[in-house]
């Protein structure tokens, strides 16, 4: 082998491993606790002197093995009620049907765990979802017998 062939070959080699890197570091990164994004919204037609209604929104769960299996969720649910949150809102994507899962959980399985969130006024979740039609009722035990409020 000739010294600029040597040369090229291990100059090659960290790009070589810098996919892999970038990959480990993106599967660590999904594993780790969610971050918790405070924000504060003024709404023009909030009551004046009306107490803030404090939301919590959790959106895109995708329970599946073996990033985001039940037991993780159950670890983030106390987390989530730590936060005081007057309502609960569940956006859907809540469990996952990807290829290289090495265990899928059926809706009422994965999702079991939501059924301990607390929202001082309730949580809402949408009846129409592609996550709730896996098992045909609303898993996650929340918006059960409770709709939001609409102005008519």
């Amino acid at each position: 082998m000739t010294p600029t062939r040597r040369k090229i070959i291990w100059a090659a080699m960290p790009l070589a491993a810098l996919p892999l890197a970038i990959a480990t570091y993106m599967y660590a990164n999904a594993l780790r606790d969610p971050v918790i994004r405070r924000a504060t919204i003024e709404m023009p037609d909030w009551p004046r002197g009306a107490t803030p209604l404090r939301v919590a929104l959790l959106s895109d769960i995708h329970v599946v093995g073996p990033d985001m299996p039940p037991r993780r969720l159950a670890r983030i649910v106390p987390r989530v009620n730590g936060l005081n949150a007057d309502v609960i809102l569940l956006a859907g994507d809540y469990v996952s049907d990807k290829r290289s899962a090495t265990r899928t959980y059926s809706g009422a399985e994965g999702l079991a765990p939501l059924s301990g969130l607390r929202g001082r006024r309730g949580g809402y979740a949408p009846r129409q979802s592609r996550s709730l039609a896996r098992g045909g009722r609303n898993q996650a035990g929340v918006a059960q017998g409770k709709r939001p409020h609409s102005r008519q």
